[in-house]
């Protein structure tokens, strides 16, 4: 948790560093507003509170920045998300953030002055430039974790059940259990995991990168629209011989020329210290294949 606020709760979801830049992921959550239809609109009509607009508020989100010196360098969103929630769960949004190469720290400074959240500082330890550049490969050519494997034949490329329904705000921050690394990967497909984290003794969230090239890419971009099943990735947590699938709760895609990248979150069932993971890309021709990852720090 990076800001605390009556208006607002600003959490750190992790960051990359690479020789290319430095990306800093966060989770901005508000309130929840328990105003009944009729209040909102009376309030629309009298301009008071914020009023959504496209599930963002008009107030708009937080200033982010780091200090380079004594002077603070603006950073700007390359991804974003947002949801609206409901009278339960408030409206949450996610960034990244890139930043140009930065090593040993950074010094972060995040305000919002829509809702009086002044100015402030947050120093997050990064690994040294000789570090960055050893664990800097290309995702082409870093080793995959996971061995393809033959189990089951259901519908997303492995046998399955379906895993426990998450309880709502599973988004909040947790603690990342494992390093981004490759998972699984063809000629013209990889599946990254990006990250990790523990959310509770039985709740896990996992975001995956996924990417493809050439036709591959083409055919997939091309399977997006169609309606019918999502021709994204699938993942299941393997425990007591069954393959647990989990919940898709967001995620987004793009495509240019010969080049498709997508980001799909999930929350999984948690069974323990080793997460047994099954991963799979049908559309991409990636079949299902198992990692074992211990949960480091769990």
């Amino acid at each position: 948790m990076l800001v605390r606020h009556p208006g607002a709760t600003i959490s750190l979801l992790g960051g990359v560093s690479r020789t290319s830049g430095l990306d800093v992921d966060l989770l901005v959550r508000r309130p929840a507003d328990r105003r009944t239809a009729l209040e909102r609109q009376r309030d629309v009509r009298e301009r008071r509170g914020d009023v959504p607009v496209g599930g963002v508020p008009v107030t708009g989100g937080p200033r982010v920045g780091w200090l380079d010196g004594d002077r603070v360098r603006p950073a700007h969103p390359v991804a974003w998300s947002s949801e609206s929630g409901d009278r339960e769960v408030g409206p949450h949004h996610r960034a990244r953030y890139r930043l140009p190469p930065l090593f040993d720290e950074v010094r972060l400074v995040i305000a919002w002055t829509a809702l009086d959240i002044p100015d402030a500082e947050v120093t997050l330890p990064l690994p040294d430039r000789e570090a960055v550049a050893r664990g800097t490969t290309p995702v082409w050519d870093a080793p995959a974790l996971a061995t393809p494997t033959a189990r089951g034949s259901g519908a997303h490329g492995f046998g399955e059940r379906p895993g426990a329904a998450p309880r709502p705000g599973v988004d909040e921050p947790g603690r990342v259990v494992a390093a981004r690394r490759v998972l699984h990967r063809a000629d013209h497909a990889v599946l990254v995991l990006d990250r990790l984290a523990v959310l509770g003794p039985d709740l896990l969230s996992l975001d995956l990168e996924c990417l493809a090239r050439g036709d591959v890419a083409r055919e997939v971009t091309a399977a997006f629209p169609s309606g019918a099943d999502d021709p994204g990735p699938r993942v299941a947590v393997l425990h007591g011989g069954v393959a647990r699938t989990g919940h898709a709760l967001r995620g987004s895609s793009s495509s240019g020329g010969d080049v498709l990248t997508c980001a799909r979150e999930f929350a999984l069932e948690r069974h323990g210290d080793v997460v047994d993971l099954l991963v799979a890309w049908p559309a991409a021709g990636l079949g299902p294949a198992l990692a074992r990852i211990p949960l480091d720090r769990a």
